[in-house]
């Protein structure tokens, strides 16, 4: 099994006040890197949840994150999350616009920006999924988020609010994992 770092809150605030000082390009691939990375995290929880005994089939579960498997991709993870439950609607919506953002990044051949009156779009209708409005409202007033332009104030709150709607899906899951664990002598992974 793959060791994963669960990423606390705190150091998500000092994530963010370093992704302000990004590009407008380079804050998206990270954020999309780091959100595809907690939903890698929530489906490898939910696997572990299940296998509480001493045979894991490890050869399958390693294959389900290679480079072909189903869990490879993004999109897939999104997808999959999804009709499992293990994210709602709004997360799913949420995810796939900053996966259609870091892919506009990643392949424009001119200078991106969020600024972009179709980029600012994408990101208005994150702001506009109820689940991350509500969120991000607690976020708004940040001390780092001081000097920076609207587009991408409002990027970096609204994915913030995403990242933290699904740590609340991760907690939930890790805990069981623990006390599955505890109650037949085992280490936590």
């Amino acid at each position: 099994m793959r060791k994963k770092n669960i990423i606390s809150e705190q150091q998500t605030v000092a994530s963010l006040s370093s992704l302000v000082k990004e590009s407008d390009k380079g804050c998206v691939i990270l954020t999309a890197t780091a959100l595809e990375g907690l939903l890698g995290q929530i489906h490898e929880a939910f696997i572990l949840t299940v296998f509480t005994g001493t045979t894991f089939p490890r050869k399958a579960y390693d294959s389900l994150f290679a480079t072909y498997g189903p869990l490879s991709s993004f999109a897939a993870k999104t997808t999959i999350a999804l009709c499992y439950g293990l994210i709602g609607q709004d997360e799913y919506e949420g995810l796939n616009l900053v996966r259609g953002l870091r892919n506009e990044a990643a392949h424009c051949g001119f200078e991106f920006t969020l600024a972009d009156k179709g980029v600012n779009a994408h990101v208005a209708k994150l702001g506009g999924l109820e689940r991350i409005k509500q969120t991000a409202n607690i976020y708004r007033g940040g001390t780092f988020f001081a000097g920076l332009p609207e587009s991408k104030k409002d990027f970096v709150v609204n994915t913030y609010a995403l990242h933290h709607l699904l740590m609340e899906k991760l907690a939930p899951t890790l805990e069981s994992i623990l006390e599955k664990r505890a109650k037949v002598g085992r280490k936590a992974p």
